[in-house]
C-alpha cells in the first residue's frame, strides 16, 4: 500500500506544451529523480514510464495521459503527462480540470508554437495556474534568452525568470537560482548528479543581480502589505518572497520560468523544488463550477480537508485494459472513497448506483493498490457499469462538476464494418472508443444515411483506427462522408398542372392540381399555402396533395438530394365524386411539384463551411492562397502576438481534408475549427458534373 501524505503536503499539476518540447522526458526524469524508477527511461528507446501505448512507442508521441506520483521533500507530486500533438491535444484540455496547476513546456529550440498557445489558452480558460520550463537548452540552436522574449510578446503569463542556465547549447552545464543567488553545477552524463553548488559565476554576476532586483519588485506586487513594507523599508525576508512567489503564481499574477534539458537531468531538481514551492496545494486550489441537477443553477465548491467531508470527485479520464476492462481515473476533491464503498454517480441530471471494488492508482501501465481516495488523490477503479468522463462521483447531496466545453473535432469521416456481418462489432468497439476518447464524436447523418466518426485530424484517425484493430480486433472501412447537397429553385413558375387519372375498369383514379412554385430566401424552408376556395378540391384531400409534394422532395430531380427553400401555393383543381381519392389528389400534388421544379430554373445547393484558422504569421499568405484555390472566402484577420486567425467560409467538399492540407503548409504549427454556416449555388460547371456523375451512378445501378 502506498504512503499516506496529508491533503496540504499533495501537487497535481499536468505537464503541458507543443508535441516534441520534451513533456514525457521531463516526467521520466522527475520520476529517476525521486527514485521511483532506477534510470532515466528515454522516449527513444521506448524505455519511458509514460509512453506506454504501442501507438505512443511507434511515433514517439503521446497520445493518451500518462499517470504517476512521486514523492520530492516529503510532498506527494501527482503529475499527468498529456498530449501536444494538435491531433490529440483535446485530452490536454479535458485534463486540466483535474490538476492544481500545471508546467507549461517550451523546447529552447522551437519557442512558443501554436499548439503552446493553446494549451496555455486552456489554462487561462479553467485558472490553471502554471509554471514554465524552457527544456533542452543542451541542443543545437537554442536560447533561453530568445524563448523568454517570444513568452513575453506571445504568451498572455506574464513570465518571471527564477532558474537561468550557465553556458549554451553543448555547453549547457549548470543553473542559477536567481533568489538565492547559487549556481548548480551539474554532471553532464545523464546522472542528474549536482557535482557542485557555487556562487554565481563571475560573468554572470551582474546579469544575476540585475534579474534578482527586478524579480524582487515584480514578486513583491502579488501581496499588499508586503510592497507597502518593501516601499518603506526596501528589505524583504526570504519568507516573505517565498510568499509572494506562492501567492502570486496561484493567482497567476506571473509565470515563474526554469531552465532545464531532461535529456542530461540537468536543472531537474531545481523545477521539482519550484513545483513543490509555487503550486496550491489541493487546500490552495481554484474553486471548481459545480451545477445542482435539479435547478441547473451553478455555483462553487471551495475545496477542503478531512474525512468528514462527504465525498466529491470528478471522473476526468476512461481507458480500456485488457484485462481489467473499462478504467475510470477521477479526482477525489472532498472527502474519503474507500474500497468496497457504493456511492451514487451522477450523469445529466440521472442518478445510478455504483459499486467500487479495488482501488489503484496508475504509475505508466503498472497498477498500484491503494485502500481509499483521500482530497488530491488520483485513483482508478475497474469494472463501473454506467460511470463515464465527466461524470461527477458524490456520497451527499446531488451535485454535478460542470463539464468543460471541448474542441469540437473538425474532420469527419463516414464508416462502415470492413467484413460483411461485423457491424455490431465495429458499432460496439467505436462505442468503447467513444468511452475512452472525449475528441471523438459519432453522428448519423440523416439525409446520406452514412455513420460519421467525428476527429480532430487524420492522425487521429489512424491512431483511432489503429486501436481499434489491436484492442478489439476489429476492422472498419473508412472513407470521405458524401456531400449533403440540397437542390432549389431560381425564379416562380406559375399555372402548373399537375393530374392523376387512370382507368382500368371498375373504380378509377382522379386528381387535378394546379399550383404556382415560388423561391423562398435561403434557409426558409418549405411553405405550403392552400388557396382553393369554392371548394374546387375538397379540404379532406388538401393534405394529400402537400404530402406528395414533401415527399417528392426528399429526392429532387437533379441529384437526388432533398430540395428547400420553396412556397407552393395550389390554388385550384378538380375532383370527380367517385374517382377521386387521397391516394390520387398525393399522385397529383407529385406530379404538378416534378412538373413545376423544372420550369423554376432548378440548382444544386452544397454546404458552406466557417473556418477559424489559427497559423503563425509566415505562413498567412500561404494558407490565403490555399483557401482562395478551394473557392474560399476570408471574412476577416484578427492577430494575437506573431499568430494570426483568419475566419473565412468555405465549400464542404474543399475542406473535407483540411486538417492534412493545414499541417503541410504549416509543418503542423496551424490550428483550425469548422462549422456549418450555410448553403450556397454550387457554381453552374461544377454543379453539371455533379449531376452528370449522378446519372451516370443511377445507369450503372439500373
Amino acid at each position: 500500500m502506498s504512503k499516506k501524505f496529508e491533503t496540504g503536503k499533495k501537487r497535481v499539476f499536468a505537464l503541458i506544451g507543443h508535441g516534441g518540447s520534451g513533456k514525457t522526458s521531463v516526467a521520466d526524469a522527475m520520476i529517476y529523480l525521486a527514485g521511483s524508477n532506477e534510470r532515466v527511461g528515454k522516449v527513444d528507446d521506448k524505455t519511458s514510464m509514460l509512453d506506454v501505448e504501442p501507438e505512443e512507442q511507434d511515433t514517439k508521441h503521446t497520445i493518451v495521459p500518462g499517470f504517476f506520483d512521486i514523492e520530492w521533500n516529503k510532498n506527494q507530486l501527482y503529475m499527468i503527462d498529456t498530449p501536444g500533438v494538435s491531433d490529440v491535444i483535446h485530452e490536454t484540455q479535458n485534463a486540466l480540470q483535474a490538476v492544481g496547476g500545471a508546467v507549461l513546456m517550451l523546447s529552447a529550440s522551437d519557442g512558443v508554437r501554436v499548439q503552446t498557445l493553446q494549451v496555455a489558452g486552456f489554462a487561462k480558460e479553467q485558472g490553471v495556474p502554471l509554471v514554465a520550463c524552457i527544456n533542452a537548452l543542451d541542443k543545437e540552436h537554442t536560447s533561453f534568452d530568445k524563448v523568454m522574449a517570444q513568452m513575453e510578446e506571445e504568451l498572455d503569463i506574464n513570465p518571471l525568470p527564477l532558474v537561468i542556465p550557465i553556458g549554451e547549447e553543448s555547453g549547457f552545464n549548470g543553473v542559477v537560482n536567481i533568489l538565492t543567488q547559487k549556481a548548480y553545477l551539474y554532471e553532464t552524463d545523464g546522472s542528474g548528479k549536482i557535482k557542485a553548488t557555487t556562487d554565481v559565476p563571475d560573468d554572470m554576476a551582474d546579469t544575476v543581480e540585475s534579474l534578482r532586483e527586478n524579480v524582487i519588485e515584480r514578486l513583491i506586487e502579488a501581496d499588499d502589505e508586503v510592497m507597502e513594507k518593501y516601499l518603506e523599508t526596501m528589505e524583504v525576508s526570504d519568507e516573505e518572497i517565498a510568499l509572494c512567489l506562492r501567492k502570486g503564481t496561484i493567482n497567476r499574477t506571473f509565470t515563474p520560468v526554469f531552465s532545464a534539458s531532461a535529456n542530461l537531468v540537468i536543472g531537474m531538481r531545481q523545477l521539482l523544488d519550484g513545483i513543490v514551492e509555487c503550486m496550491p496545494s489541493p487546500l490552495e486550489e481554484r474553486p471548481r463550477v459545480t451545477v445542482d441537477p435539479a435547478s441547473g443553477e451553478e455555483g462553487s465548491l471551495e475545496l477542503a480537508n478531512g474525512d468528514e467531508e462527504l465525498l466529491k470527485a470528478v471522473v476526468f479520464k476512461t481507458m480500456t485494459d485488457p484485462f481489467a476492462g473499462r478504467i475510470t481515473i477521477y479526482r477525489v476533491f472532498h472527502g474519503r472513497l474507500g474500497a468496497e464503498d457504493t456511492i451514487h454517480v451522477f450523469n445529466d441530471n440521472k442518478e445510478t448506483k455504483e459499486k467500487f471494488g479495488k482501488l489503484f492508482k496508475l504509475h505508466g501501465k503498472k497498477q498500484v493498490s491503494v485502500d481509499e481516495a483521500l482530497p488530491g488523490d488520483i485513483v482508478a477503479v475497474a469494472k463501473l457499469k454506467e460511470t463515464v468522463t465527466g461524470d461527477t462521483l458524490t456520497a451527499g447531496p446531488a451535485l454535478m462538476f460542470k463539464k468543460i466545453e471541448l474542441i469540437a473535432p473538425p474532420l469527419s469521416f463516414a464508416i462502415s464494418s470492413k467484413k460483411q456481418g461485423e457491424e455490431d462489432k465495429v458499432g460496439t468497439a467505436i462505442n468503447r472508443m467513444l468511452e475512452e476518447d472525449v475528441g471523438l464524436v459519432v453522428k448519423r447523418e440523416p439525409q446520406t444515411k452514412e455513420l460519421l466518426l467525428y476527429c480532430m485530424g487524420q492522425q487521429h484517425l489512424d491512431i483511432t483506427m489503429m486501436r481499434m484493430k489491436r484492442m478489439y480486433n476489429v476492422e472498419a472501412d473508412v472513407r470521405l462522408p458524401r456531400i449533403p447537397y440540397r437542390e432549389t429553385i431560381k425564379k416562380e413558375a406559375r399555372g402548373i398542372q399537375g393530374k392523376h387519372k387512370k382507368q382500368s375498369g371498375g373504380r378509377g383514379q382522379f386528381g387535378d392540381t394546379w399550383i404556382n412554385m415560388i423561391p423562398q430566401p435561403r434557409g426558409d424552408g418549405f411553405e405550403f399555402v392552400n388557396q382553393i376556395v369554392g371548394g374546387a378540391i375538397p379540404g379532406n384531400f388538401i393534405p394529400a396533395v402537400e404530402k406528395g409534394i414533401v415527399e417528392a422532395m426528399v429526392r429532387g430531380p437533379l441529384t437526388g438530394n432533398p430540395v428547400q427553400d420553396i412556397r407552393i401555393e395550389l390554388y385550384d383543381g378538380k375532383y370527380h365524386p367517385v374517382d377521386s381519392s387521397e391516394q390520387a389528389f398525393k399522385l397529383a400534388g407529385s406530379k404538378g411539384f416534378k412538373a413545376a421544379f423544372e420550369k423554376a430554373e432548378p440548382i444544386l445547393l452544397e454546404p458552406v463551411m466557417r473556418l477559424d484558422i489559427a497559423v503563425p504569421d509566415e505562413f498567412m499568405g500561404d494558407v490565403m492562397g490555399d483557401l482562395n484555390g478551394r473557392r474560399g472566402k476570408v471574412l476577416g484577420m484578427d492577430a494575437e502576438g506573431k499568430v494570426q486567425h483568419i475566419r473565412a467560409e468555405c465549400p464542404m467538399i474543399e475542406v473535407q481534408q483540411y486538417a492534412s492540407t493545414l499541417k503541410s503548409i504549416t509543418g503542423d504549427r496551424g490550428t483550425y475549427t469548422i462549422n456549418f454556416d450555410h448553403y450556397e449555388e454550387v457554381p453552374s460547371m461544377i454543379a453539371q458534373k455533379i449531376m452528370e456523375e449522378w446519372k451516370k451512378k443511377n445507369e450503372d445501378a439500373e
